[in-house]
Protein backbone atom coordinates (compact mmCIF):
# COMPACT_ATOMS: atom_id res chain seq x y z
CA UNK A 1 0.00 0.00 0.00
CA UNK A 2 1.27 3.18 -1.45
CA UNK A 3 0.83 6.60 1.11
CA UNK A 4 0.59 10.01 -0.44
CA UNK A 5 2.48 12.49 0.73
CA UNK A 6 2.20 16.05 -0.24
CA UNK A 7 5.31 18.23 -0.75
CA UNK A 8 5.25 21.83 -0.02
CA UNK A 9 6.72 23.22 -3.20
CA UNK A 10 8.21 27.10 -3.93
CA UNK A 11 8.91 29.17 -6.77
CA UNK A 12 11.93 31.63 -6.06
CA UNK A 13 12.54 34.50 -8.47
CA UNK A 14 15.98 34.71 -8.05
CA UNK A 15 17.02 37.15 -10.80
CA UNK A 16 15.54 39.50 -13.11
CA UNK A 17 17.71 41.64 -15.56
CA UNK A 18 16.98 45.21 -14.53
CA UNK A 19 18.57 48.18 -14.32
CA UNK A 20 17.89 49.49 -10.34
CA UNK A 21 20.88 48.45 -8.27
CA UNK A 22 23.22 49.42 -11.33
CA UNK A 23 26.41 49.36 -10.97
CA UNK A 24 26.36 46.11 -8.51
CA UNK A 25 24.24 43.89 -10.78
CA UNK A 26 26.28 44.73 -13.93
CA UNK A 27 28.71 41.90 -12.89
CA UNK A 28 27.05 39.97 -10.07
CA UNK A 29 23.24 38.72 -10.05
CA UNK A 30 21.59 40.38 -7.69
CA UNK A 31 20.44 36.89 -6.03
CA UNK A 32 24.03 36.43 -5.24
CA UNK A 33 24.58 40.38 -3.41
CA UNK A 34 25.85 39.94 -0.04
CA UNK A 35 24.27 41.01 2.87
CA UNK A 36 26.50 40.85 5.72
CA UNK A 37 28.38 39.18 4.20
CA UNK A 38 25.60 36.33 3.19
CA UNK A 39 24.15 36.02 -0.74
CA UNK A 40 20.39 36.64 -0.62
CA UNK A 41 19.41 33.68 -2.21
CA UNK A 42 21.22 31.96 0.86
CA UNK A 43 18.47 34.05 3.22
CA UNK A 44 15.80 33.17 0.62
CA UNK A 45 16.63 29.21 0.79
CA UNK A 46 17.31 28.98 4.86
CA UNK A 47 13.62 31.01 5.10
CA UNK A 48 11.81 28.52 2.84
CA UNK A 49 13.65 25.77 4.74
CA UNK A 50 13.06 26.66 7.68
CA UNK A 51 8.99 27.16 7.43
CA UNK A 52 8.96 23.34 5.84
CA UNK A 53 9.34 23.46 2.20
CA UNK A 54 10.73 20.61 0.39
CA UNK A 55 11.30 21.47 -3.08
CA UNK A 56 12.31 24.93 -4.58
CA UNK A 57 12.53 26.08 -8.50
CA UNK A 58 14.67 28.78 -8.79
CA UNK A 59 13.60 31.18 -11.82
CA UNK A 60 16.89 33.25 -12.85
CA UNK A 61 17.29 34.96 -16.18
CA UNK A 62 20.31 37.04 -15.76
CA UNK A 63 23.76 35.14 -15.08
CA UNK A 64 21.96 32.31 -14.61
CA UNK A 65 25.65 29.84 -14.96
CA UNK A 66 26.80 32.15 -11.51
CA UNK A 67 23.57 31.17 -9.37
CA UNK A 68 23.44 27.56 -10.49
CA UNK A 69 27.06 27.47 -9.34
CA UNK A 70 26.28 28.81 -6.02
CA UNK A 71 23.67 26.56 -5.04
CA UNK A 72 25.68 23.43 -6.39
CA UNK A 73 28.59 24.64 -4.29
CA UNK A 74 26.58 25.47 -1.36
CA UNK A 75 24.50 22.01 -1.72
CA UNK A 76 28.33 20.13 -1.98
CA UNK A 77 29.22 21.87 1.43
CA UNK A 78 25.90 20.66 2.98
CA UNK A 79 24.61 23.99 4.40
CA UNK A 80 21.62 24.15 6.19
CA UNK A 81 19.34 24.95 3.96
CA UNK A 82 20.13 21.88 1.48
CA UNK A 83 19.96 19.11 4.12
CA UNK A 84 16.16 18.83 3.77
CA UNK A 85 15.39 20.40 0.16
CA UNK A 86 15.62 19.60 -3.46
CA UNK A 87 16.50 23.23 -5.49
CA UNK A 88 15.50 23.05 -9.28
CA UNK A 89 17.15 26.17 -11.85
Amino acid sequence: MFERKDILQAILIADAHNDNLQPFTSTKPLALLPIANVPLIDYALETLSRNGVEEVFVYCSYHTDRVKRHIQLRQVTRCTWSINMKVSI
